[in-house]
């Protein structure tokens, strides 16, 4: 073997190889949700790898949003994890977006939300965390799904192979209140039925 082989070799063994990249997904934390019409509700929206770290880390993210436009609004959305912070601004430096709701067709809303690390140094993000915090209203009862429709992602040291994109089912109700004077209302309908009954008697 020669000095200039063995030399390369040496240094590919001393230089760290480049980390594979993974999948990911992009989904909310909760698949089903029961909501009470005209109550805001929230819906986090989540990235997961598949290892303890998130490999690369996550350095930007610009992520579409599809929902029925008569079954809900949307009211806003918060940046970050509720408990961990936002992962993608340790320093403050972030630049964020958000574009929407706009019509996509006949039945459909959408809104987009983005949101790029300005950070001084390569952070280490967990295998799973929550990118933001949506907040929506629902407009009519009865069951309406959310999804996630276009993902951009770009790592600090490379991109993900595969991009797995999520969806949720929103079943909304009467709101209590309202539910509880629609019952009201029954029981006074039926005690006059009660009462005209008993008079013609």
């Amino acid at each position: 073997m020669t000095k200039l082989a063995f030399a390369g070799m040496l240094l590919a063994l001393l230089i760290p190889s480049r980390p594979a990249t993974s999948a990911v997904a992009i989904d909310f934390v909760e698949g089903d949700h029961t909501v009470a019409v005209g109550v805001p509700f929230t819906l986090q929206l989540r990235i997961s790898g598949d290892g303890a770290l998130l490999d690369p880390p996550l350095r930007s993210f610009d992520i579409e949003i599809g929902f029925s436009r008569s079954g809900m609004a949307f009211d806003g959305v918060n940046f970050g994890d509720p408990v961990l912070g936002d992962q993608l601004d340790f320093d403050g430096l972030a630049d964020k977006s958000v574009v929407g709701p706009f019509d996509g067709g006949a039945v459909l809303s959408f809104v987009r939300i983005a949101e790029t690390s300005n950070d001084l140094t390569t952070p280490l993000h967990p295998g799973v965390f929550v990118l933001a915090t949506l907040t929506f209203h629902a407009l009519a009862s009865g069951p309406t799904q959310i999804g996630v429709y276009e993902t951009t992602l770009d790592g600090y040291d490379g991109g993900y192979p595969e991009v797995f994109m999520g969806a949720s089912t929103i079943t909304a109700v009467p709101e209590p209140s309202s539910l509880l004077w629609a019952l009201g209302a029954l029981g006074l309908i039926a005690g006059r039925r009660i009462g005209a009954g008993g008079r013609t008697r």
